[in-house]
């Protein structure tokens, strides 16, 4: 449940520092999504098309904007998503003319993650020191005494196995010029 968890800590966090100017509304994490049939082998991955994914987060942003939310962020923790996410937020645009942002945990940290890692390449991606760290600062339970002395991925010049290697801005938009905001830019 790391994903999870740490998307919905973080959007509460976000949601406290908000609030009330402006009036925020922090949703329920959607706690399952896409995964690529090479996470299978990870006891406890549910998976859902991607189709399926998409459909969901669809209909529930589309439930909002139909309530009258205009200013929606969907806060991602799940590396298969960012396009996922993106796709969906251009149909909320095309079918309802409300352009949503989308944003992402790791990407929004992936400078910190840079700037303390220790691990080399290939250490920051699942159960790595950068979810680990999240899930502790966040109050979860952490068994300490299973985190891996080695990285579990190795990379290659041709996958970097490493969620924080060339990665892209944490916001992405179809509010046009946002699109390559940065964090700091974007607020």
């Amino acid at each position: 449940n790391t994903d999870a968890v740490i998307a919905e800590r973080a959007a509460l966090a976000a949601g406290e520092r908000l609030h009330p100017d402006p009036p925020t509304l922090v949703m329920p994490v959607i706690w399952t999504g896409y995964s690529g049939a090479e996470l299978a082998h990870w006891p406890g991955t549910i998976r859902l098309r991607t189709r399926t994914f998409a459909d969901l987060a669809l209909d529930t942003v589309l439930s909002l904007v139909d309530m009258g939310l205009r200013k929606i962020i969907i806060l991602n923790g799940h590396g298969h998503h960012p396009a996922i996410l993106e796709m969906v937020a251009r149909e909320v645009a095309d079918a309802r003319g409300v352009y949503i942002a989308v944003a992402d945990v790791a990407k929004m940290a992936a400078p910190a993650v840079q700037e303390h890692r220790r691990s080399a390449p290939g250490g920051c991606i699942h159960a790595c020191e950068c979810e680990t760290s999240l899930m502790l600062h966040f109050g979860a339970e952490v068994d300490m005494s299973k985190a891996p002395k080695e990285p579990l991925h190795s990379p290659s010049r041709f996958f970097p196995a490493d969620g924080f290697v060339g990665s892209r801005a944490a916001f992405w938009s179809t509010w046009g010029a946002v699109t390559r905001a940065t964090s700091r830019s974007f607020w």
